[in-house]
């Protein structure tokens, strides 16, 4: 039976507890031997590179911590950084309250001054992450999180993120918790450690034998017959053994010592030897949390710190607290749970509301304020009212669930002015509104403004109510709410302003462009200007210029429009990044991509700051930008960085589009399916309206590969013919569908659905003054007039600009053309330019296709096949995983990475998974060791 120190109680303060020192009870360790290998087993491989995720299941006082301290003693030993925390029942509604404590970094939301724009939570969140990734580069780590199952959403977000990026960190995650109550997030968390690079440690009771072992090594001696009866009661449990075998030690002898009948009896007895100054303190401690500061004690007891010293030192000698750092942990949560449930419940209720207060004008940080509220929230007082309409703009953001029920509570009482009770209404509006719950964002907003008589409450529960209504898809009524409150004469400028730009807004989601104009001319030619309302105004414009075809004016109004947002206002965030999102699809379609790199850079630094605000739809413009220059690898690293997509996103149907559109050109018929059943399954096409029509221009793209891949030419026709529908929004992705069409056509003979195609092509050249659209017009007259001439002019644009998509079916054509007329001396070096154009982007669909095409025509390759990259191995490496990989060798971290290639951090992790695969490599050293065998230059090359 494996011995040795360790204790059988629960706490994550190891050697802070093993200092204080705890007397016979401590020393002694039985059973787990599987379990406890398979743990030092772990940190041995982490200290080596190789990162893990483990989590250890168990009833409370199973063993669980008992397990984590001897698994993990040789950690630091061994090299690594050990960070240790454990979640709180009541700590869950404070995002990363528990990671927060665990990594120690400094502020859990950035400047209160972001709570009109960023979300500071997904900053944290982001900085929580690239904290990790830097603390894996100074040395492997060890996170581990006692009683997972209380930890707070944010945090369990971070966990699953980081278990899904192990593959390529030297880091070890170790999670405990219970197996109830089990949330959603620890559901998902513990199937992926099962899908991917993980265990899961469940632990049962000790058997007969076992916990005779335990009894002995606390007692001393053998247990007699008796005491074998009342260890059997224990079911195993290591906590109630220790605490029956401390009870018997405190009353006596064995064979005449009374035994306590149950666990909450063993603890009862415990704290039946403490005095009554220090049971009361403990008891007050209790109502902190599991862990606590004297400081804080001090405060709510009013006494002052020196005065708790013996009181401390008697409840570290009880063993009740063990000292963690400069604050004290109850030893068990079962024992803070009895100290807790032995006040009554409305004295208990009584003094968190004192608690609270006390807190409060100690200058106490809000959350722990509005922590201690919370149980106190129905019996609301005047001052807990004022405190929480001045603090209501800050704890929105830093604890949106726990604001939302204290402002719900407060609101709705008696107590405080209605000027208050509406201010709190509104902050609960805002909170619902951006938690997605519409439906009660809009019945509050309406009640509000059923009541309220003041111009400001009734600007922003208007903008909240237009805003529930146009996210749910429902712009008639938004438009008639907007119309109803814009005809109040008690309505400010300002809020007249950006309602009138938001009502613009909601004319142009209906497609009514020319309404959406006139209500945003309004907005511009207002004598007193709003920098938001102004520039919503113009993003309305430039979409509205963008339906003409009038390209120098969508990009004109673009341009004022992010003249007025500013960076350092967070107000302007989440526009900024959209119209900078705009400004990269219209600066492709020119062929700008100097200019779209500097756009993108922007956008990625921006997003970066605010903590990820419309970062997937920043990160497929991206993607798009990517794909347009052949840079096909990239473009996937991207999206698979926002593989989370959900289907109402915007960015969702061009994501699976993409990928489903590079995969049918790469000859991966399944995966092209499978992305294009995820549209369809989740309904991503409807509503049918011109902007839809617009994002699937990739979808209907993949469709049409994959039907001619399955010999169905037709199909392939009926699918691209949807883009000569009058409402597909012309542009870059009909630029690319109506040359195809054409070829399609063709194949199948239908020379008039050519025809319409190629008129439709020029027709859209015409009016946009994009080169690579009138590029796209050459290509379909020189297809449907057998015109090599016109065929030869689109390639050299092609050419020129770097669309090597485009080049390479141009070339195709003209290749077939010339062979089909016997001009097999100028056929073969284009049929030549084909072939390596498309083996760059790894395009073998395309590359068969050219060989059935052109090996009747007598042109073949003198290679039997196209020297692409292989599949594995360095020479797999795309060039920006050539640099990657550089630079991991050099020891960087995945955001100094990031920094240095100006991509953002999920990307690169995404190219550090793809080349630990191609390499076959299980840590991030072992692609240093690969590094190193490889000539400079072949480094060199990548950059």
């Amino acid at each position: 039976m494996p011995t040795g120190f360790t204790r059988v109680f629960s706490s994550p303060y190891l050697d802070a507890e093993k200092k204080a020192g705890c007397g016979v009870l401590e020393g002694v360790f039985v059973g787990r031997a599987k379990e406890l290998q398979r743990l030092r087993d772990l940190v041995v491989a982490v200290a080596d590179g190789v990162g893990a995720s483990v989590l250890i299941e168990g009833e409370s006082g199973i063993g669980k911590s008992a397990l984590l301290a001897q698994g993990l003693a040789e950690a630091e030993r061994l090299g690594c950084a050990l960070r240790w925390s454990a979640a709180e029942e009541w700590g869950h509604r404070f995002p990363l309250q528990v990671l927060i404590e665990c990594l120690g970094f400094d502020a859990r939301v950035p400047d209160p001054s972001l709570a009109e724009g960023a979300d500071p939570v997904l900053a944290a969140m982001e900085r929580a992450l690239a904290l990790v990734d830097h603390l894996c580069s100074d040395s492997p780590l060890v996170l581990v999180i006692d009683d997972l199952q209380w930890a707070d959403d944010a945090s369990m977000l971070v966990w699953e993120r980081l278990s899904r990026v192990i593959d390529q960190l030297p880091l070890l995650l170790v999670g405990a918790c219970r197996p109830t109550p089990r949330p959603d997030s620890l559901v998902r968390l513990r199937r992926d450690i099962e899908a991917g690079r993980g265990t899961v440690l469940d632990l049962g009771p000790l058997d007969s034998e076992q916990a005779a072992d335990l009894i002995t090594g606390l007692l001393g001696r053998p247990p007699g017959p008796d005491l074998h009866e009342l260890a059997a009661q224990a079911g195993g449990n290591p906590l109630y053994l220790t605490e029956l075998a401390d009870a018997l030690l405190r009353d006596g002898p064995c064979a005449g010592g009374r035994a306590p009948e149950s666990l909450a009896a063993a603890i009862a007895d415990r704290l039946g030897f403490l005095s009554t100054e220090t049971g009361q303190m403990l008891r007050l401690a209790a109502l902190l949390g599991r862990e606590f500061a004297v400081a804080d004690l001090s405060i709510v007891a009013n006494r002052a710190p020196s005065e708790l010293i013996a009181v401390m030192d008697e409840a570290v000698a009880a063993r009740v607290v063990v000292p963690a750092g400069a604050r004290y942990a109850f030893r068990h949560p079962v024992i803070r749970q009895a100290l807790y449930e032995a006040t009554p419940t409305g004295m208990r209720v009584a003094l968190h509301g004192q608690i609270a207060r006390a807190l409060a004008d100690s200058g106490a940080s809000v959350d722990r304020v509005a922590e201690q509220m919370l149980p106190a929230a129905e019996t609301a007082d005047e001052w807990m009212f004022d405190w929480l309409v001045e603090a209501a703009p800050v704890l929105i953001h830093l604890a949106p669930e726990i604001a939302m029920q204290l402002f719900d509570a407060v609101a709705g009482s008696h107590i405080g002015t209605d000027e208050g009770r509406d201010v709190l209404a509104s902050w609960l509006t805002i909170g619902l509104l951006r938690a997605g719950r519409n439906e009660e964002s809009e019945a509050l907003a309406r009640q509000v403004l059923g009541r309220t008589k003041d111009g400001d409450q009734i600007g922003v529960m208007t903008w909240a109510l237009g805003g529930a209504l146009l996210r749910s898809g429902r712009a008639d009524e938004a438009i008639k709410a907007l119309r109803e409150t814009l005809a109040s004469e008690a309505l400010p400028h300002r809020w007249w302003a950006r309602l009138t730009a938001l009502l613009a807004q909601c004319h142009m989601v209906r497609g009514e462009a020319e309404v959406a104009r006139a209500a945003a001319d309004e907005v511009l030619d207002a004598a007193e200007q709003d920098d938001l309302a102004a520039a919503y105004a113009l993003h309305t414009v430039a979409a509205e210029r963008a339906s003409h075809l009038d390209v120098s004016g969508f990009v004109e109004n673009l341009e004022r429009g992010l003249a007025l947002l500013r960076d350092d206002n967070p107000e302007h965030t989440d526009l900024r990044l959209l119209m900078l999102s705009h400004r990269i699809h219209a600066l492709d379609a020119g062929d700008l991509f100097a200019a779209a790199e500097d756009t993108i850079r922007q956008a990625r630094n921006l997003v970066d700051r605010v903590g990820r605000v419309r970062f997937a739809q920043v990160t497929v413009s991206i993607a798009t930008h990517y794909f347009t220059c052949g840079q096909w690898d990239d473009a996937l690293a991207e999206l698979e960085a926002t593989d989370d997509l959900e289907p109402g996103d915007p960015s969702f149907l061009v994501h699976h589009g993409l990928k489903a559109l590079m995969a049918a050109h790469r000859n991966d018929r399944p995966a092209a399916t499978l992305h294009l059943d995820t549209v369809y399954e989740n309904d991503a096409l409807t509503p049918a309206n011109s902007w839809t029509l617009w994002n699937s221009a990739y979808v209907i793209l993949a469709r049409a590969v994959v039907a001619e891949q399955a010999h169905q030419p037709h199909a392939a026709v009926a699918e691209l013919t949807a883009t000569l529908g009058a409402n597909f929004i012309r542009g870059n992705g009909r630029s690319l569908c109506l040359p195809a069409l054409v070829r399609a056509a063709l194949a199948v003979g239908d020379t008039a659905t050519a025809g319409d195609a190629a008129a439709m092509c020029l027709a859209d050249a015409q009016a946009a003054p994009f080169p690579a659209m009138q590029a796209g017009a050459d290509q379909c007259r020189g297809l449907l007039e057998r015109d090599p001439a016109a065929l030869v002019a689109a390639a050299d644009y092609y050419r020129c600009v770097q669309r090597p998509l485009e080049l390479a079916q141009t070339l195709e054509e003209l290749a077939v053309l010339l062979g089909e007329g016997g001009d097999l001396g100028r056929a073969r070096p284009v049929f030549i330019e084909a072939i390596d154009t498309y083996a760059a982007l790894g395009a073998e669909w395309d590359i068969r296709r050219v060989d059935a095409r052109t090996r009747p025509l007598g042109m073949r390759r003198h290679r039997p096949r196209v020297a692409g990259r292989p599949t594995s191995g360095w020479g797999s490496l795309s060039p920006t995983e050539l640099k990657t990989a550089e630079l991991v060798a050099k020891g960087l971290s995945n955001p100094d990475i990031a920094a240095e290639l100006f991509l953002s951090r999920r990307t690169v992790q995404t190219h550090v998974s793809h080349i630990l695969a191609k390499l076959d490599a299980r840590s991030r050293s072992e692609i240093a060791r690969e590094a190193a065998d490889h000539a400079p230059e072949d480094l060199g090359s990548a950059t």
